[in-house]
């Protein structure tokens, strides 16, 4: 009894969690760089029978006052894997927060008899289409100027090189003249 409860309750969490939007990539990012990240929306209940879709996302950097970039994707087929992947590049340094709302438009031919529960829409031409809005995601970030771990490095060759400067012309100063 208490495995086939355990089941429901694994069963019961990967389902609250399958529907909702994430965003992945670089969490330390450097100011200027940029880096590709990927975007996952709320899984999208498609009603069976469109023609080709269009997935609108916006992103802005809600600690830069930059207005929101728009992403576009479309196709006749909604990706599988429900990932799309889009670069950005953080202007500002410190804590920065990336966030991310979708739209997805589904568009199918002018005859097509949707379900009787399904909100659809028809443009002056007579498409026929179906709006989704996502529930919006955000990723936090720490901004730097500079990596730590490439200027580390840098500033032990150049304590050599001042070192190494220094010792020689101590040399060459002892030796008479």
């Amino acid at each position: 009894m208490r495995n086939i409860l355990g089941a429901f309750a694994l069963a019961a969490v990967m389902a609250s969690q399958a529907g909702a939007a994430t965003i992945s990539g670089e969490t330390n990012p450097i100011v200027g760089q940029s880096y590709t990240y990927i975007y996952s929306p709320d899984t999208p209940s498609l009603t069976p029978g469109y023609i080709s879709y269009e997935l609108n996302i916006a992103v802005n950097d809600l600690s830069d006052a930059v207005d929101e970039v728009w992403f576009s994707f479309s196709g006749p087929t909604y990706p599988a894997s429900n990932s799309f992947s889009f670069d950005w590049v953080f202007n500002v340094t410190g804590p920065a927060v990336l966030s991310v709302r979708s739209v997805l438009v589904t568009f199918f031919e002018t005859g097509f008899q949707f379900p009787e529960d399904v909100q659809f829409f028809e443009k002056e031409d007579g498409t026929l289409f179906r709006g989704q809005n996502s529930e919006a995601v955000t990723l936090k970030a720490n901004v730097s100027v500079v990596p730590i771990g490439g200027t580390l490095p840098l500033m032990l060759s150049a304590l050599g090189l001042i070192g190494w400067a220094a010792r020689r012309r101590a040399k060459s100063g002892a030796l008479p003249a």
